[in-house]
């Protein structure tokens, strides 16, 4: 998990440093789980499209795990 978020992190701030046509600025939001033994594939996929939507909500250009 750690390194998925750190990965993640770099994903953003690197986006965030492009030069954009017309000064336009690109960023992203993401939504990590972990997946332990046992569990579904959509339950995993759930909690990560869940932190998604909670890394959208709370100010974007996030990832939330």
């Amino acid at each position: 998990l750690d390194a998925a978020v750190e990965k993640m992190g770099a994903i953003c701030d690197n986006l965030k440093k492009l030069q954009w046509q017309d000064g336009l600025g690109v960023t992203i939001s993401g939504g990590l789980s972990t997946y332990s033994k046992g569990i579904s594939l959509s339950k995993f996929l759930e909690a990560a499209d869940k932190n998604l939507y909670t890394a959208k909500q709370t100010g974007r250009n996030r990832i939330i795990y």
